[in-house]
């Protein structure tokens, strides 16, 4: 039997394993009902606090499990072995950064994940070995077909921990891990062991007769493989390796934009390759590919996930003379590109007229509103957003030839037996508690309610004028709480879009003069508070919630289409949520606001403003044409994060810079917060026109003991790395970075040439924008940012310098940001802010 071996050692986690499953069982619990404010107490607190019912039902019926061994069964890469009527493989993990096995996921409606995995440690000696187990879910352990340990904390996406003692034999000691969770919307499956007291030991993955050396160089090969930029916007896509290929085999790249449908391509590498051509951009879906790269070879398997975007820029050149215009191209654009979605299927409606439309297109159509259907029937977890879109479908073609009188009934019935609210029986996932969901759920009741008013809805069993005074009476509270407070979820690309949805049905379809009135008022802020925290059209600012999808892929975001149908500028995409209604509807945003993106050369926009319950974030951006800087002052200083953007310096769709404290030790994890979307510590940040600071102090807690910076420096004409400082150009508009314990350009691997690591814990951050405006080109404003006395003291955390346009400079963690001794606040501000262009 042949096997990988790898040392391990103190403070290491284990794994290295062979896995048997995931096994998944959709769960069925008692219908019943909930409680719950829309008051963001879980976004303060960084987790889903809200737990549903079935959980507890679940923990009550989970059954503890007999081991998968029997007798001396030996378990091995390659083995078949059958589980609850279900047979898999024993398949080789490959953990790269990840210290935890893990399935990060999206699970629509309550499942039950079960999964096993086997490894054996090697010691040199009997002995007492010491680890931390942690889990979310449930963890049984069996040590040479002992049990060790059954830990079920069953903390939803909170890893819980306890220490454990295991005694390992001299020699071989097998190692067999059962554990599971209910699965509900976004959940981290995982597990962890780290090794904290002991002497060192071996890990040996059993393979079979695969042979070791070859599985050694691919994994290798996949760990120093990249893209060469994270925007592709026309020709071709190469993907890198670090090394010369000397192991032919077969590469498959699984990419799936969110709400398309997966593509699969398979490459066959030759020895002396460096890379492999994947394509053409046009050969992938626009959007954002969140990509799987599989390495086969024999009958191994190597997995690693990448991410890039997809942008034909041809785009940028179609006619946007009008709104109108706009409005047209967007629902021609979606018709074809967009996401497969009810959104979709309405723009096609309304972009090709029924006798040109072809009959393959038409029955692709009902397929997916067949498709929503059974989703909401289910009450998957988002589908209020594509139930939200069904009364437009009505509305507009409930005579047409599109829509068939059976079908026709199938949607009545799903309306009229629809779960509004948590108030009402059910026993889904479905999310309602942040203001996004709030808001399209109590616009489908009152919609509903409208519709069908003298209709019983079963599940609630009332009337639909019953529902009527419901939702309006919740959406009157919901527009007080938008206008005294905000958006907690601020400035969010992936969640603007979807509280466009709901206000413009409202603006369209509700029969209430009042709540028509406020859908328009509600409009009119959020495109306002688009308009000035976007750079050329992009929305690149500081942001409440966030992906690094957003991030990376600022030609596809939704709220780039809403500002580009709005006023031309950003672009048109794919996406379709925002985008769709918008097009569709009488509501044009004020001409006026585009002037907030459109600055003449010589004019500098500053806007302060706070959102949130309580004061929750005060919020700053500045920006003159083609620059701009954006942050969250003093937001949770030292908390941990969650998914809060809290500071960025934008240059446009590309060539952004932002910095964070990973979340998670996987560079393309799903974790809230991820690698780069988010902070694991919060830092101190103060901004003061084009200069902000940020202060880190991290805790001993947490794994990651470095913070960084997103630094994309194929998307600038320049950049200068010199000791603490980096220096970036983009046209006639600078950028420059400083980091107290100095700068580590990332020169391999997935993050190749785009990540800036400082290391330590304690660390003081510099971020100064420039133009030529201030300075006459890039060498003048690099020599005087070199030249600036800098005096930092980490132990402190205090620091000061001298600016050339602003003076004399002070911060620390415990102090203000002074300039000329004068203490800079951005506090209590209005909802509304306060704007200055100058």
């Amino acid at each position: 039997m042949n096997k990988l071996t790898y040392k391990f050692k103190k403070n290491d986690s284990l794994n290295r394993w062979i896995k048997l499953g995931t096994f998944e069982t959709e769960k069925t619990f008692s219908n019943s009902t909930m409680e719950g404010e829309i008051n963001n107490e879980w976004l303060v607190k960084g987790h889903a606090i809200h737990e549903f019912p079935g959980r507890k039902e679940f923990i009550e019926q989970r059954v503890s499990v007999d081991s998968i061994i029997k007798g001396d069964h030996d378990l091995y890469h390659g083995l078949k072995q059958r589980y609850k009527d279900k047979e898999k493989k024993w398949e080789l993990q490959f953990p790269f950064e990840s210290p935890v096995v893990e399935d990060e996921g999206f699970w629509d409606i309550p499942t039950h994940l079960e999964a096993w995995t086997f490894t054996e440690l090697h010691s040199e000696e009997n002995q007492l070995a010491t680890f931390k187990l942690s889990t979310c879910g449930g963890v049984k352990i069996w040590v040479n077909d002992q049990i060790i340990e059954e830990f079920t904390p069953f903390t939803r996406n909170v890893l819980s921990s306890k220490v454990i003692s295991i005694h390992l034999q001299k020699g071989i000691n097998k190692v067999l891990v059962y554990y599971d969770d209910l699965a509900e919307r976004d959940t981290k499956f995982s597990f962890q062991l780290e090794y904290l007291k002991g002497k060192e030991l071996s890990i040996s993955v059993p393979i079979d007769d695969q042979e070791p050396q070859s599985i050694y160089e691919l994994e290798y090969l996949l760990y120093g493989a990249y893209f060469e930029r994270d925007s592709y916007t026309f020709g071709e896509i190469n993907f890198e390796f670090m090394n010369e290929v000397s192991i032919p085999f077969k590469l498959i790249c699984k990419s799936k934009v969110e709400r398309c449908q997966m593509e699969i391509r398979e490459y066959e590498v030759c020895t002396g390759s460096t890379s492999i051509l994947l394509g053409n951009i046009h050969d992938f879906q626009m959007g954002y590919n969140a990509i799987e790269m599989i390495i086969e070879f024999n009958e191994i398997k190597i997995s690693r996930n990448f991410g890039v975007e997809i942008y034909p820029i041809e785009l940028e050149h179609l006619n946007s003379s009008t709104i109108q215009d706009r409005k047209k191209n967007a629902l021609e654009i979606t018709a074809n590109y967009g996401e497969h979605n009810i959104y979709k299927v309405l723009a096609g409606f309304h972009s090709l007229k029924f006798k040109d439309m072809d009959k393959n297109k038409l029955e692709s159509y009902l397929l997916i509103i067949d498709k929503e259907i059974k989703q909401i029937n289910n009450r998957h977890d988002c589908s209020d957003f594509s139930m939200i879109m069904f009364f437009r479908l009505i509305h507009d073609f409930k005579s047409s030839k599109y829509i068939s009188i059976p079908l026709m009934k199938r949607i009545k019935d799903m309306i009229l037996n629809y779960r509004y609210w948590i108030d009402e029986p059910g026993n889904d996932v479905m999310w309602f508690f942040s203001e996004n969901h709030a808001l399209i759920f109590h616009s489908c009741e009152l919609l509903a309610g409208q519709l069908y008013s003298n209709e019983i809805f079963p599940n609630a069993n009332i009337s639909g004028k019953e529902h009527y005074a419901r939702a309006e009476q919740r959406l009157i509270g919901w527009f007080n709480r938008f206008f005294n407070e905000g958006l907690a979820e601020w400035n969010s690309a992936p969640y603007i879009p979807i509280n466009v949805i709901g206000l413009i049905a409202l603006y369209d379809f509700a029969e209430s003069n009042e709540i028509r009135d406020k859908a328009a008022k509600a409009l009119d802020q959020i495109f306002k508070w688009l308009a000035i925290n976007s750079c050329d059209g992009f929305l690149t600012c500081s942001q409440g919630r966030v992906y690094e999808k957003e991030l990376k892929g600022n030609y596809n975001t939704q709220t780039t289409s809403l500002s580009w149908i709005a006023w031309g500028k950003g672009v048109i995409n794919y996406s379709t949520f925002g985008a769709v209604p918008l097009s569709l509807s009488n509501y044009i945003p004020s001409i006026n606001y585009k002037d907030y993106i459109e600055l003449p050369k010589n004019k500098f926009l500053s806007y302060s403003n706070q959102q949130g319950p309580n004061g929750y974030v005060n919020l700053y951006t500045y920006k003159q044409n083609g620059v701009m800087l954006s942050s969250a002052i003093n937001f949770k200083i030292g908390a941990r994060g969650y998914q809060e953007h809290v500071l960025q310096a934008s240059f446009g769709p590309e060539a952004n810079v932002w910095i964070n404290h990973p979340g998670e030790k996987v560079t393309q994890g799903k974790g809230r917060p991820s690698y780069w979307a988010g902070n694991g510590y919060l830092p101190k940040i103060n901004q003061y026109k084009y200069l902000a600071v940020a202060i880190f102090s991290i805790d001993d807690d947490h794994a990651i003991d470095f913070t960084h910076a997103y630094v994309p420096t194929f998307a600038f004409d320049d950049y200068d790395l010199t000791n603490n400082w980096i220096f970036l150009k983009k046209g006639d508009k600078y950028l420059a970075v400083y980091a107290s314990n100095g700068l580590e350009l990332v020169r391999t691997g997935l993050n190749k040439n785009r990540e800036l690591i400082s290391r330590g814990r304690k660390n003081i951050w510099i971020l100064r924008t420039s133009s030529s405006l201030e300075f006459s080109n890039f060498e003048t404003f690099k020599e005087n940012l070199i030249k600036t006395p800098i005096y930092i003291d980490n132990a402190t955390q205090k620091g000061s310098y001298v600016d050339s346009g602003l003076g004399n400079v002070t911060f620390g963690w415990n102090d203000p940001l002074k300039i000329n001794k004068q203490i800079i606040e951005v506090i209590d501000e209005t909802v509304m802010g306060k704007l200055i262009i100058n």
